[in-house]
Protein backbone atom coordinates (compact mmCIF):
# COMPACT_ATOMS: atom_id res chain seq x y z
CA UNK A 1 0.00 0.00 0.00
CA UNK A 2 1.27 3.33 -0.49
CA UNK A 3 -0.62 4.86 2.09
CA UNK A 4 0.96 6.06 5.42
CA UNK A 5 0.11 3.94 7.91
CA UNK A 6 2.58 5.75 10.69
CA UNK A 7 4.22 8.48 12.33
CA UNK A 8 7.55 7.16 13.01
CA UNK A 9 9.75 7.88 15.44
CA UNK A 10 10.91 11.41 15.43
CA UNK A 11 9.35 12.10 12.58
CA UNK A 12 8.30 15.59 12.80
CA UNK A 13 11.04 15.82 16.29
CA UNK A 14 11.59 19.54 17.39
CA UNK A 15 9.18 21.21 14.34
CA UNK A 16 8.80 24.17 16.84
CA UNK A 17 6.61 26.18 13.79
CA UNK A 18 3.88 23.27 13.99
CA UNK A 19 0.86 24.58 16.14
CA UNK A 20 -2.44 22.43 14.50
CA UNK A 21 -2.15 18.65 13.39
CA UNK A 22 -4.52 16.29 11.69
CA UNK A 23 -3.81 12.66 11.10
CA UNK A 24 -5.10 11.23 8.77
CA UNK A 25 -7.61 7.77 8.94
CA UNK A 26 -5.01 5.80 7.08
CA UNK A 27 -2.57 5.93 10.17
CA UNK A 28 -2.65 2.93 12.77
CA UNK A 29 0.87 3.99 14.91
CA UNK A 30 1.92 7.15 16.58
CA UNK A 31 5.55 5.82 17.46
CA UNK A 32 7.66 6.92 20.32
CA UNK A 33 9.39 10.67 20.24
CA UNK A 34 7.07 11.38 16.61
CA UNK A 35 6.32 14.52 17.89
CA UNK A 36 9.30 15.28 20.60
CA UNK A 37 10.35 18.87 21.11
CA UNK A 38 7.32 20.12 19.34
CA UNK A 39 7.14 23.10 21.38
CA UNK A 40 3.98 25.23 20.28
CA UNK A 41 1.68 21.82 19.33
CA UNK A 42 -1.22 22.97 20.81
CA UNK A 43 -3.89 20.27 19.11
CA UNK A 44 -3.77 16.94 17.34
CA UNK A 45 -6.69 15.58 15.34
CA UNK A 46 -6.16 11.64 15.33
CA UNK A 47 -8.08 10.02 12.40
CA UNK A 48 -10.39 7.16 13.15
CA UNK A 49 -7.81 4.41 12.72
CA UNK A 50 -5.57 5.16 15.16
CA UNK A 51 -4.66 1.85 16.88
CA UNK A 52 -1.42 2.45 18.62
CA UNK A 53 0.14 5.18 20.44
CA UNK A 54 3.90 3.88 21.75
CA UNK A 55 5.83 5.61 24.52
CA UNK A 56 8.59 4.10 26.76
CA UNK A 57 7.94 2.99 30.30
CA UNK A 58 9.68 6.70 32.04
CA UNK A 59 7.87 8.61 29.58
CA UNK A 60 10.93 10.12 27.84
CA UNK A 61 10.27 8.46 24.55
CA UNK A 62 6.61 9.90 24.40
CA UNK A 63 5.66 10.74 21.44
CA UNK A 64 4.33 14.32 22.55
CA UNK A 65 7.79 15.13 25.19
CA UNK A 66 8.49 18.46 24.57
CA UNK A 67 5.12 19.37 24.06
CA UNK A 68 4.20 21.52 26.76
CA UNK A 69 1.21 23.78 24.99
CA UNK A 70 -0.28 20.48 24.14
CA UNK A 71 -3.77 21.07 25.35
CA UNK A 72 -6.47 19.50 23.18
CA UNK A 73 -6.47 16.14 21.84
CA UNK A 74 -9.20 14.43 19.53
CA UNK A 75 -9.95 11.05 18.57
CA UNK A 76 -12.13 10.00 16.12
CA UNK A 77 -12.80 6.05 16.31
CA UNK A 78 -12.46 3.15 18.67
CA UNK A 79 -10.35 3.42 21.70
CA UNK A 80 -6.37 2.88 20.60
CA UNK A 81 -3.90 0.46 22.77
CA UNK A 82 -2.11 3.69 24.88
CA UNK A 83 0.68 3.20 26.79
CA UNK A 84 1.15 4.17 30.07
CA UNK A 85 3.38 7.22 29.87
CA UNK A 86 2.36 8.41 26.20
CA UNK A 87 0.85 11.88 27.73
CA UNK A 88 3.61 12.44 29.97
CA UNK A 89 3.46 15.52 31.79
CA UNK A 90 1.17 16.82 29.10
CA UNK A 91 -2.15 18.00 30.72
CA UNK A 92 -4.66 18.79 28.13
CA UNK A 93 -8.49 18.33 27.50
CA UNK A 94 -8.94 14.73 24.80
CA UNK A 95 -12.17 14.31 23.47
CA UNK A 96 -12.84 10.61 22.43
CA UNK A 97 -16.18 9.67 20.17
CA UNK A 98 -19.13 8.34 23.01
CA UNK A 99 -20.46 5.87 20.49
CA UNK A 100 -16.79 4.33 19.67
CA UNK A 101 -15.62 1.42 21.19
CA UNK A 102 -13.43 0.72 24.28
CA UNK A 103 -13.32 3.82 25.55
CA UNK A 104 -14.74 2.76 29.09
CA UNK A 105 -11.49 1.48 30.62
CA UNK A 106 -8.71 3.96 28.64
CA UNK A 107 -10.80 7.47 29.89
CA UNK A 108 -10.06 6.23 33.27
CA UNK A 109 -6.35 6.77 33.10
CA UNK A 110 -4.01 9.88 32.81
CA UNK A 111 -1.26 8.07 30.86
CA UNK A 112 1.29 10.08 32.73
CA UNK A 113 -0.36 13.54 32.42
CA UNK A 114 -3.28 15.32 33.41
CA UNK A 115 -5.82 14.27 30.93
CA UNK A 116 -9.89 15.32 31.17
CA UNK A 117 -11.49 13.00 29.28
CA UNK A 118 -14.53 14.30 27.22
CA UNK A 119 -17.21 12.97 25.23
CA UNK A 120 -17.95 14.24 21.69
CA UNK A 121 -19.84 13.63 18.43
CA UNK A 122 -16.93 13.77 15.51
CA UNK A 123 -20.37 13.24 13.27
CA UNK A 124 -21.82 16.80 14.42
CA UNK A 125 -19.36 18.61 11.55
CA UNK A 126 -19.13 16.05 8.72
CA UNK A 127 -16.07 15.52 7.13
CA UNK A 128 -14.39 18.42 8.84
CA UNK A 129 -12.25 18.56 11.69
CA UNK A 130 -12.12 20.52 14.55
CA UNK A 131 -11.21 24.17 14.46
CA UNK A 132 -7.26 24.50 13.92
CA UNK A 133 -5.82 27.70 14.47
CA UNK A 134 -2.42 29.15 13.62
CA UNK A 135 -0.46 26.49 11.45
CA UNK A 136 -2.54 23.82 10.36
CA UNK A 137 -0.37 20.62 9.20
CA UNK A 138 -2.36 18.22 7.26
CA UNK A 139 -0.49 14.75 6.62
CA UNK A 140 -1.69 13.51 3.35
CA UNK A 141 -1.95 9.86 3.16
CA UNK A 142 -0.72 9.21 -0.51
Amino acid sequence: SDHLSEISQYMFADCESITDIAIPDSVSTINRSAFSGCSNLRKIVMGSSISYLLSDQWGAASPFNGCGKLSEIYFTGDAPDIEDTVFNKITATAYYPQNAYGWENVIQEQYGGTITWTPWTPEETPGETPETDGNLITINDT
